[in-house]
């Protein structure tokens, strides 16, 4: 009797380490196992990718990015057609519940799925051929999906290449590479471009048509034996193309030359050097500290290219709409990639070098609207030069008032200005500052219902309904506006700064029911059929009547001469700006 069970117990070991070694896992790694879309939100749609009898398919997502992108409220199905699925684990960019994490997917319509709350790893649990998750909270994104099965009474198919890329310049000889079959299954090859090659359906033996990216797959239907299969690689042609430039510093591209790249299919995938001349400037952003512009060879708007979001000289902030004008020659470093059906230069971008033409007209900066005064500066484009302005609607001379310092105006003023160097004079450049009234929150809501977004800066006087985030690590507050304090007819407030466009630091900085003036851009925000009227790129002008961050000045104690900046920060006796002192403001030069 015991020597029976002793028999047993060694059997179902065996049964037991038999099931467990017969598990398989199929691997898919964000940039090798590639879907349709790039990963832009606007270019997304259903997306599959199919490996060794596993596939991952999303509603809504993109899979040929370097993530794989479930968006949210999209669902994502993993099934098998060669056994019992019984684990995913997810590997993805982000914590937790944070955007892009793991803790993003839920409803598992079998099995259980957790998640690490402090991790970047989720997994699901169970026995299933199929399954499905919601990114029910936010997007998620993975960098690798790994997908455990039991295999059922067929063997995989075990077909594969030996690598998953391949690169061939247009007019050289290519070799297509030897699939492993290990089990000398029936094959036929199929391709995704036929514009790009040609690829026969028997042999695999490739034909290369034109530059571009072609998919090829060789598939399997399985047997009695064996599972249905597949195996793919990425072939991609480059074109023969000549540059004037070699994307170098002392070198850089031509617009002509980046254009010509892309249409090669030989664009670079480092950072390079691009030199042409603003054609078109979309934004400047001094809250971002970026800007989006195009430029092009020849200053027009044909055959342009778009830096998209990209920083100034040195890599650092812009500051100033005016730090950027079309018709300057700059040199751009970033890498350049397409996006949709155009090209730009992707984000992280940055200026390093601006040539200025000569005789161009002086900077004017500085609030173009505001409601009790504001500073002009104007700046010379020459080194050397002498500036002279007026303030009375009259054309500038050498005769006219020399600008030394940042002029305050009290009133609405056109300011006109020229540079002279060497005897020759600028070009005349002239901007209008506009003194105004705040307007209600119900006229911003006019003026957006009317379908009229504003460019240009608007101060919106309301009471604050709701603070729904305020983050002191960013600086910045979103919050909602109303007329009466309540929430009905409420304006967005999406992201501002604090008093004087300084960050917020404490959280207790603004409250329901403080009565504020605030200046941005009205902008009417949509996403999924809803449009948000919101109030973009703005900072607090005022609290409660209140104008700085300082509630009031104390005389006559060991603080008396302290300087503090308009948010209300002390700051040393070197800081250069606009200050307060003993309750007074002070231009420090």
């Amino acid at each position: 009797m015991v020597k029976h069970l002793h028999y047993l117990f060694t059997l179902l070991l065996v049964m037991l380490c038999t099931a467990a070694t017969a598990q398989k896992t199929v691997t898919f790694t964000a940039g090798t196992e590639k879907g349709t879309y790039t990963g832009v939100d606007s270019s997304s749609g259903e997306e599959t990718i199919t490996k060794d009898g596993i596939t991952i398919k999303c509603s809504t997502g993109a899979f040929a990015a370097k993530q794989y992108r479930f968006y949210k409220s999209s669902t994502a199905t993993i099934s098998s057609s060669v056994g019992n699925i019984t684990k995913v684990v997810f590997t993805c960019t982000a914590n937790g519940t944070a955007k892009y994490g793991p803790g993003n997917f839920t409803d598992a319509t079998a099995g259980s799925y957790t998640f690490e709350e402090a991790g970047k790893t989720g997994t699901w649990t169970g026995l299933a051929a199929e399954f499905t998750l919601t990114a029910s909270k936010n997007q998620v994104r993975a960098t690798k999906i790994e997908v455990t099965y039991t295999p059922s009474g067929k063997t995989s198919a075990d077909l594969s290449f030996p690598e998953a890329t391949y690169t061939v310049k247009l007019g050289d000889s290519f070799t297509a590479p030897t699939l492993t079959n290990p089990h000398n299954l029936t094959v036929s090859y199929t391709v995704d471009n036929t514009d790009v090659a040609d690829v026969d359906a028997t042999t695999g033996e490739v034909t290369i048509n034109a530059a571009g990216t072609a998919k090829i797959t060789a598939s399997t239907e399985g047997n009695d034996t064996y599972a249905a299969g597949s195996a793919s690689y990425t072939l991609t042609v480059t074109g023969d193309v000549t540059t004037t430039g070699d994307g170098t510093e002392a070198k850089p591209y031509t617009v002509a030359d980046i254009l010509a790249l892309n249409a090669a299919n030989a664009l670079p995938t480092d950072e390079v050097y691009v030199k042409g001349i603003v054609s078109q400037i979309k934004e400047v952003s001094a809250s971002f500290g970026n800007a989006t512009y195009y430029i092009s060879d020849d200053g027009t708007t044909t055959n342009q290219f778009q830096i998209y979001r990209g920083k100034y000289l040195n890599n650092v902030k812009f500051t100033s709409e005016d730090q950027l004008q079309t018709g300057w020659t700059v040199t751009v470093k970033g890498k350049v990639t397409p996006f949709n059906t155009s090209l730009e230069m992707a984000q992280s971008n940055y200026l390093t070098s601006i040539e200025k033409p000569a005789g161009a007209a002086p900077a004017i900066s500085g609030d173009e609207t505001f409601l009790e005064s504001t500073t002009v500066t104007i700046t010379a484009n020459q080194e050397g030069a002498t500036v002279y302005y007026t303030t009375d609607g009259t054309t500038p001379t050498d005769k006219s008032t020399k600008y030394t310092e940042p002029i305050t105006l009290t009133e609405t003023t056109t300011v006109k200005a020229i540079a002279y160097l060497n005897g020759t004079a600028s070009e005349v450049a002239e901007k209008t500052f506009t003194k105004t009234e705040p307007i209600s929150v119900a006229k911003a809501l006019e003026i957006l219902a009317n379908g009229t977004q504003t460019t240009s800066n608007v101060y919106v006087s309301g009471t604050i309904v709701e603070v729904s985030e305020l983050s002191t690590q960013y600086g910045n507050a979103s919050y909602t506006i109303s007329d009466d304090g309540k929430s009905t007819s409420a304006l967005t407030v999406f992201r501002g700064k604090y008093l004087g466009n300084a960050k917020f630091t404490a959280e207790d900085h603004i409250n329901a029911g403080d009565k504020v003036v605030v200046c941005g851009v009205l902008k009417n925000y949509a996403k999924d059929d809803t449009t948000t009227p919101q109030l973009t790129n703005s900072y607090l002008v005022s609290i409660n009547g209140t104008t700085t961050a300082i509630n009031s000045v104390k005389t006559k104690t060991a603080l008396d001469g302290a300087i503090y900046n308009l948010a209300g920060q002390r700051v040393s006796k070197s800081y250069k700006g606009v200050v307060i002192k003993n309750g007074r403001k002070y231009i420090v030069k």
